[in-house]
């Protein structure tokens, strides 16, 4: 086991947090010390038990005062911290600087090089996210490492595989038939609506799951800010449908997930949730890039990305 103590922070929404775990797991193989820093209301310590163990965990605030109670009294406590793109702030950068030796990171911006103890590790082209969160460990993770493997599926590690789950109420309320389908109208907390499908063709979806396949259950999952597009699914006199929209905590989801059979949705934190969880995915992608974040090109036998692929994409 190595002595060496890492520091991996999470200060991300949902999916680019789940994307870490690979990177967590790589470094759990070789036996180092890990550190997980929360700072984000997204990601929560019952949502990564979820998983694996994944070391200690500690959940801060996600203002200033918290980022600088937590760093003040570790000095350089840590060997490494490393710290994704989508978790580097300048502020989590300067306190990283201020508790490790050396800073790995994978974004280039021109003020990090303001920090004489930052490193920076490329990435070539578009390549999956978790390999790219992976990369930041390289350069002490052993060439054999199982996950430094040109072709890894990184979601065989994580987790636990539910293929052969049995199907149960939860609460009492029998929402679950086999098959039963977890679906998600909207991303992101319905934040970023470009990423949306429109909820007529929803109901063109369910109405042609209802004809296919009448035994299958389907249950609306979402945030509370995206009951509005449930409300309309709900209204339009669809056949085993139920919602659980703005009903759920992430922790709910999880369980939830783990119920159902197949995920169907958008670039989402919970597709994310989803795929860790052994769950097959069908996702539909608009803006963003699914080779970079989808996960067909890493297990096509169990997930489909869908994606139109057009010029303003």
């Amino acid at each position: 086991m190595s002595n060496k103590k890492i520091g991996v922070i999470f200060n991300t929404g949902l999916g680019d947090g789940l994307m870490l775990l690979p990177l967590i797991q790589a470094l759990k193989i070789e036996g180092y010390n890990v550190s997980i820093i929360i700072s984000t209301k997204y990601i929560s310590s019952d949502v990564l038990s979820s998983f694996e163990p994944y070391g200690e965990i500690n959940e801060i605030g996600t203002s200033l005062f918290d980022i600088v109670r937590f760093s003040i009294a570790r000095f350089r406590k840590f060997d490494y911290f490393l710290v994704s793109f989508t978790s580097s702030s300048l502020t989590w950068i300067a306190a990283a600087s201020w508790m490790s030796k050396f800073v790995i990171t994978n974004r280039k911006k021109w003020y990090l090089h303001l920090f004489p103890t930052l490193l920076f590790q490329d990435f070539s082209g578009i390549e999956h996210i978790t390999i790219q969160n992976i990369r930041l460990a390289k350069r002490f993770l052993p060439k054999n490492n199982v996950f430094l493997k040109k072709d890894i599926n990184v979601l065989a590690y994580i987790g636990n595989k539910q293929d052969d789950v049995t199907l149960s109420p939860i609460d009492g309320d029998h929402l679950f038939r086999n098959p039963c389908f977890a679906v998600q109208l909207s991303a992101a907390n319905n934040q970023v609506q470009y990423k949306n499908w429109k909820t007529e063709n929803w109901i063109i979806f369910f109405r042609m799951v209802n004809e296919m396949i009448p035994e299958a259950s389907m249950i609306l999952i979402g945030d509370a800010n995206e009951t509005g597009y449930a409300d309309a699914v709900m209204g339009a006199n669809l056949k085993n449908i139920s919602s659980l929209v703005g009903q759920t905590s992430l922790s709910d989801m999880s369980e939830i997930l783990t119920k159902c059979t197949l995920y169907i949705g958008l670039d989402s934190g919970l597709m994310q949730m989803a795929a860790f969880l052994g769950k097959p995915t069908f996702t539909i992608w608009g803006p963003t890039e699914p080779l970079e974040c989808g996960y067909q090109i890493i297990d096509a036998g169990r997930h489909r990305d869908i994606c139109l692929k057009l010029p303003c994409h």
